[in-house]
């Protein structure tokens, strides 16, 4: 994610998210927990109370016919700071959240198909 300024650990459930916004905007943090876990096949989460950014989410895993590939579904919703008007300030000035998801997503689908990640590393 391009905007993804850290994610910090605190339980097996539960993350600290931060991510960097339009410059000199200040950082929008949440914590995350995970809702639905099942090894393989699907991971679900949700904002806590009091995060900057409300949001939900979840990850489908599918093999695909042939078995040599994993199909991932996301889904996700989410609710931005001052509400439509945060939403049209970030779409004017080109910071469009949706846009940026599905870049970020193209990113990681390219790196996992390619074995190249973004650190200059190769997958083993």
């Amino acid at each position: 994610m391009s905007h993804l300024e850290s994610v910090q650990v605190i339980t097996d459930r539960l993350s600290h998210w931060v991510v960097r916004t339009m410059a000199g905007v200040p950082l929008v943090e949440w914590d995350a927990e995970i809702i639905n876990d099942v090894e393989n096949e699907r991971i679900g989460w949700r904002s806590l109370n009091g995060s900057d950014v409300d949001n939900t989410g979840s990850v489908r895993f599918e093999p695909t016919a042939d078995g040599q590939r994993t199909k991932l579904t996301v889904t996700l919703q989410y609710a931005l700071p001052a509400g439509k008007v945060g939403t049209a300030i970030a779409k004017l000035v080109g910071e469009d959240p949706d846009s940026q998801i599905a870049e970020d997503l193209q990113r990681f689908k390219h790196s996992i198909e390619s074995g190249v990640y973004s650190h200059g590393g190769r997958h083993q």
